[in-house]
């Protein structure tokens, strides 16, 4: 669940202890590589995370739902992070009005998730979109056509694509707030109800 430089699933602790998850070794082989050693990093698949009830102040967990398409397995997940969240649990989603997607990712409505979340003992706070429709997409073309598709998990992209992606940052972030989508990345945030 890594992402570039970004960890798409990770927790905080209460003593202010970061812990990351991931189901790739190679995953967890990069962020140790990248990341400073007192970062404590697990392998597990999510849906039985080694941490006891209400252990965390915070969860987080980014676009890791989107790519579970089983919605059974999505709910073992998320019963998971409620499981060891004690206070505010937050997920970077991409949501749409409707239930969209593929075999690959799935955008599912925000109500979705609130109903999901409101099942396990948590209320829904606030949703903020980050608004990156135009980078995404732009990322995605140069990754696309100027890589391998045979390129590996964890394998970095070829130096082109990262100059390309570096240069049009400013532009792609400018039209980033200019063209907004219903269907985009957001922050949904809850609560546990006490």
């Amino acid at each position: 669940m890594w992402s570039g430089r970004k960890f798409k699933f990770s927790l905080f602790y209460e003593t202010k202890k970061l812990v990351g998850a991931d189901i790739s070794q190679n995953m967890i082989d990069l962020a140790k590589d990248k990341l400073p050693s007192d970062i404590e990093i697990t392998k597990t698949d999510g849906t039985s995370l080694p941490f006891d009830d209400n252990a965390f102040n915070i969860v987080f967990s980014a676009t890791v739902l989107q790519h579970n398409t089983d919605d059974k397995m999505l709910e073992e997940l998320v019963k998971e992070m409620c499981r060891v969240c004690n206070q505010n649990l937050y997920i970077y989603e991409s949501i749409s009005p409707v239930l969209t997607g593929d075999v690959l990712c799935k955008w599912r409505p925000q109500s979705y998730y609130i109903q999901l979340m409101e099942s396990l003992g948590f209320k829904w706070v606030s949703t903020n979109f980050i608004n990156i429709t135009v980078s995404y997409y732009m990322a995605g073309v140069i990754r696309k056509l100027l890589n391998p598709r045979d390129r590996k998990e964890g394998e970095p992209l070829n130096k082109i694509s990262i100059i390309l992606q570096n240069l049009l940052i400013p532009i792609t972030s400018i039209l980033d707030k200019i063209i907004k989508s219903e269907k985009d990345l957001a922050q949904l945030k809850f609560t546990k109800i006490k």
